[in-house]
C-alpha cells in the first residue's frame, strides 16, 4: 500500500469515516494473514456497533466511547499495514518513514504552556547538529494538526515528550504519546524519551485527579452538543473534540503507567544542564 493511501486512511479515521477506511483496508491485496484476521475481527465489531445504534440499544455517550475504541484499534492496524508494506517493498526489516536515514532527527512533543522549555531543548539539540521538528517551525500554515503529528512521528528517529501536568492533560500530546508507544513497540530503533519538568505523575493520586479534570471537560462538551442538537445545528467540531478527549480519558492511565516504568529525565529548571547528556545519549545510542 502506497504512503499516500496510508495517509488517506488516517485522515478518514480522523474524520470519523471508519467504514470507508475499513473497506479500503479490506481491498488491500498485500496485507498478511495476521492483519487480515485482525481486520475481519474489527469489521465485525464495527458492524455489531452499527446494528446496536440502528435499533437504539446504545446511549450517545456509550456509542461515542465505543466508536473511539474502534478508531484507536483501526489506527493501530493501519500502523501494522504501513510496516508490512515497507517490509514487502524492501524485503528487509525497515522502520516507518525512512528512519534508517533519519536516526538523528527528533520530534519534540509538548504543551504550549511549556514552550519555553521545549525551545530550550530544541536549541541544545541544534547545537549538537541534531535536526529538530517542532510545530512552531515545521508545521505549515493550514496543515491539519493530526496529519502534522503523524508525519513527524514517521519522519523522526526519536520523540522527546516534555512531560508536565499540562501536557498530560492535552489530547494532542496524548495522541503523540500513544502513537509513539506503538512505533517504539514495533521498531527497536524508534526512541521515545520522556523528559519531565514536574513530577506530579509519580503521585498515585495523579491519574484520578487527571480523570476528574478530563471527565469534567467531557461533561461540558456533551452539554454543548445537546444544546446545539436541540436547535438542529451541526456538531461536527464538538464531536471531533469529544472523540479526542474521550481517547485521552481511555488512555491516560496507560500513559502514566508507561512513564512510571520508563527512565524519565529530569529537566526542571537548571537540571536540563546536568541531564542533557542523558538525552543526547538516548538519541544517538
Amino acid at each position: 500500500m502506497m504512503p499516500e493511501m496510508i495517509d488517506k486512511l488516517r485522515k478518514l479515521v480522523a474524520e470519523s469515516k471508519t467504514e470507508n477506511a475499513l473497506q479500503i483496508l479490506k481491498a488491500d491485496p498485500v496485507a498478511n494473514a495476521v492483519i487480515q484476521n485482525e481486520l475481519i475481527a474489527l469489521m465485525a465489531k464495527f458492524n455489531a456497533l452499527r446494528k446496536k445504534e440502528n435499533i437504539g440499544l446504545l446511549g450517545q455517550d456509550e456509542a461515542i466511547q465505543l466508536h473511539t475504541q474502534i478508531n484507536f484499534s483501526l489506527l493501530e492496524l493501519i500502523n501494522e499495514v504501513e510496516i508490512n508494506a515497507t517490509n514487502i517493498k524492501s524485503n528487509i526489516p525497515q522502520i516507518p518513514g525512512g528512519l534508517n536515514t533519519a536516526v538523528k532527527t527528533v520530534f519534540i512533543s509538548y504543551n504550549h504552556n511549556d514552550v519555553a522549555v521545549a525551545n530550550r531543548v530544541k536549541e541544545k539539540l541544534l547545537a549538537e547538529n541534531i535536526r529538530v521538528l517542532i510545530d512552531s517551525e515545521q508545521m505549515q500554515a493550514g496543515e491539519d494538526i493530526k496529519d502534522f503529528i503523524e508525519r513527524c512521528l514517521r519522519e523522526t528517529g526519536s520523540v522527546i515528550l516534555i512531560v508536565s501536568k499540562q501536557s498530560l492533560l492535552s489530547a494532542w500530546v496524548a495522541m503523540e504519546a500513544v502513537n509513539s508507544f506503538q512505533y517504539e513497540k514495533t521498531n527497536i530503533q524508534k526512541k521515545f524519551i520522556a523528559c519531565y519538568i514536574n513530577n506530579d505523575f509519580f503521585d498515585r493520586r495523579f491519574a484520578d485527579e487527571a480523570l476528574d479534570h478530563i471527565e469534567a471537560e467531557i461533561t461540558d462538551i456533551q452539554k454543548l452538543i445537546s444544546a446545539r442538537m436541540s436547535k438542529n445545528r451541526n456538531i461536527r467540531d464538538l464531536q471531533n473534540e469529544l472523540a479526542r478527549i474521550t481517547e485521552l480519558r481511555n488512555n491516560i492511565d496507560e500513559i502514566i503507567r508507561r512513564l512510571r516504568e520508563k527512565r524519565c529525565i529530569d529537566i526542571a529548571g537548571e537540571n536540563i544542564e546536568q541531564n542533557f547528556q542523558a538525552i543526547l545519549k538516548a538519541i544517538i545510542s
